[in-house]
Order: C-alpha cells, then structure tokens, then sequence
C-alpha cells in the first residue's frame, strides 16, 4: 500500500516517488505512425531503381536545414521527412537527390505530398499499394524537381 500524502511528507527526501509525467510533455503518437509509410516508399524506390538499400536513406531536415539520416532507433515521426537517393556506379556518380516529404493521416489515409503533388494512400484495412506505386513512380520520374534544389 503506497503511503499517504502525510506519510510521504514525513520520508526522507530520496525515499519520495519521483513525480509523475505530465501529459503535455509526452509525445503525442497515434496507432498508423508516419513512418512506416516512409519506409515503404523507400523500399519500392529501391525496387523500382534496382538499387541498394544503404542507396535510398531514410532522414530528416534539422534547424539549419541540413539532411540529417534517421537511425531505427530514432523516435521520429514526422511530419516533414526527406529521402536521400544517392547511387554511384564505378567512380561515377549516376545521382544525388535529396526529396523532401510531408507525410499526414486524414480519415484512414495516409496524406503524401512531394514538391506540391498530393498521393492519398489509404491504410484501412490494409495499405493501398496501387497508389503507393502510383506516388513512387511518380518520384522517379520527376526526381530532378522532386529533388530539393542545392
């Protein structure tokens, strides 16, 4: 049985519970985390350009607007992502992408935008890999003005 407030007061200072969290300093995270969709569009850009994974990496943009590669580890979800695509062949550089996403959730969707260009892939009740495709295509084909200017 815990003790009471007057008990409490009466431990010594280090026997006390530490106070608890408060909500407002938790991260706020919803049952279809943002990237998972990162990570499968990932995976079919790797498909479709027949390229490594360590080719296409998975990151973020940081306060200086810098590329920054997310680890597993990372609790990261969004909602701005970016990929890097970067595949060399030999000495030569074939490309060097960096596609910034915004990745949102709106009524069983999962709301992809790239440079503008807007992809509903629904995840109910499972997700809707025609449109996944759709968006993925449509990122290689575009890829140098998908790609961020640097």
């Amino acid at each position: 049985m815990p003790p009471s407030s007057q008990q409490q007061h009466a431990l010594a200072p280090d026997a006390r519970h530490a106070p608890a969290v408060t909500p407002a300093s938790q991260r706020l995270r919803f049952g279809f985390p943002r990237d998972y969709l990162v990570k499968m569009l990932q995976q079919k850009i790797v498909e479709q350009l027949y390229i490594g994974g360590e080719a296409c990496i998975i990151g973020c943009r940081d306060d200086a607007g810098a590329f920054r590669a997310l680890d597993e580890g990372d609790d990261f979800d969004g909602p701005d992502f970016s990929l890097r695509l970067r595949h060399t062949v030999g000495s030569h550089q074939v490309f060097d992408h960096e596609i910034d996403l915004d990745v949102g959730l709106l009524l069983g969707s999962y709301v992809l935008t790239v440079r503008g260009h807007r992809f509903d892939i629904g995840f109910m009740p499972t997700l809707d890999e025609a449109m996944l495709t759709t968006a993925t295509r449509w990122i290689i084909r575009n890829l140098d003005t998908a790609a961020q200017l640097r």
